[in-house]
């Protein structure tokens, strides 16, 4: 009859369609969020107030060697959240961060990226801009390879000390640096290469990547496809507001 005809036409539509969607379904990784950035900014701290049920500072921690795993869990919406914290070691960027940002399938699972700087460090001198400035510019060629990019949060900690630079002059100086290297860059200079990372694209190739985030030689963070946010805080004394808010609107959306 024609019922019949109409439900075994719907089976065979359901069947076709997981088969071409197999992947989108059964391989579909939980939503997650990194927290990266360099050593002893303080990510693994923030990663155990995130993971830790009292949300309480943990008395001791260790600089990290492999990523840590765990589940962040959103009072503001009761939802989960995978959460890695990988270490900030030039070498062990390379050997776990950059693989598992090469997966396309793990960019597409990103809510966002949490990147943990020392807002103290920057007035000392230009050493700890120009790390970050580096460290930034191999990462944003993986966030912007996808549609609309991922967003990151630059979460500038210790921003109530009085040796900490405000968020919007580190951005500045973040800019400047860009747009420094940029014209180094132009010129062939070899001062930008970085031996430490043999495994990720060298300097020259992650300017070619972002060729677009330049408006007449200038850097831009709001040039990017993924929004770059500045928050600040100090997770050392429970100042986390932005930071929280931040990771719930990424949750939303």
């Amino acid at each position: 009859s024609f019922i019949i005809t109409v439900i075994i036409a719907l089976i065979i539509l359901l069947i076709t369609s997981i088969i071409f969607n197999k992947d989108a379904i059964f391989n579909k990784k939980q939503p997650t969020y990194l927290i990266i950035g360099p050593k002893n900014s303080g990510k693994t701290n923030l990663y155990e107030l995130l993971t830790s049920d009292d949300h309480k500072l943990p008395l001791l921690t260790v600089s990290s060697i492999e990523p840590n795993y765990g589940t962040m869990n959103l009072k503001s919406t009761g939802e989960s959240f995978k959460l890695i914290d990988f270490p900030g070691n030039l070498k062990l960027e390379s050997l776990y961060l950059y693989p598992f940002l090469k997966d396309s399938s793990n960019l597409f699972s990103l809510k966002g990226i949490i990147y943990l700087i020392d807002s103290t460090q920057f007035g000392n001198n230009g050493d700890y801009c120009n790390l970050i400035t580096k460290d930034l510019m191999k990462l944003l060629p993986f966030t912007e390879s996808i549609p609309n990019g991922i967003d990151i949060c630059i979460f500038c900690n210790k921003s109530d000390l009085f040796t900490s630079l405000k968020s919007t002059k580190i951005k500045e100086l973040l800019c400047d640096e860009f747009t420094k290297l940029q014209k180094l860059n132009l010129r062939n200079l070899n001062e930008i290469s970085n031996d430490d990372d043999d495994d990720v694209d060298n300097i020259n190739g992650n300017f070619n990547n972002l060729t677009a985030c330049f408006e007449n030689g200038v850097f831009k963070f709001e040039l990017l496809e993924g929004n770059v946010s500045f928050v600040e805080g100090n997770l050392f004394k429970d100042k986390m507001d932005g930071l929280l808010g931040w990771i719930d609107e990424k949750a939303c959306n």
